[in-house]
């Protein structure tokens, strides 16, 4: 999964995708991005992840702070940085 599809989260995409990787799903936070899909991947909301309980998390979120909020989110939902997600920004 990727989280964020920003400017950062899109060249990521990219470069995954010269890799034959493809994100399963994007995690956003815009509502109007939420519940629609991103070149075929469904938009699901940080909240989702505890119901998918997926690990494989790729943080593409560049400012710090958000990147932060994202690590104390992730650390609440029991899952570890390097075992279940990583910030690639």
């Amino acid at each position: 999964m990727l989280w964020g599809y920003g400017h950062t989260g899109r060249a990521l995409r990219r470069a995954l995708l010269a890799h034959g990787k493809r994100p399963s799903r994007i995690v956003e936070l815009l509502p109007g991005r939420l519940g629609n899909t991103i070149l075929g991947r469904p938009v699901v909301r940080p909240d989702d992840l505890v119901r998918l309980r997926t690990s494989g998390v790729i943080v593409s979120v560049a400012d710090e702070t958000p990147r932060r909020q994202i690590r104390e989110a992730m650390a609440q939902m029991g899952c570890g940085e390097l075992l279940d997600f990583v910030c690639a920004a």
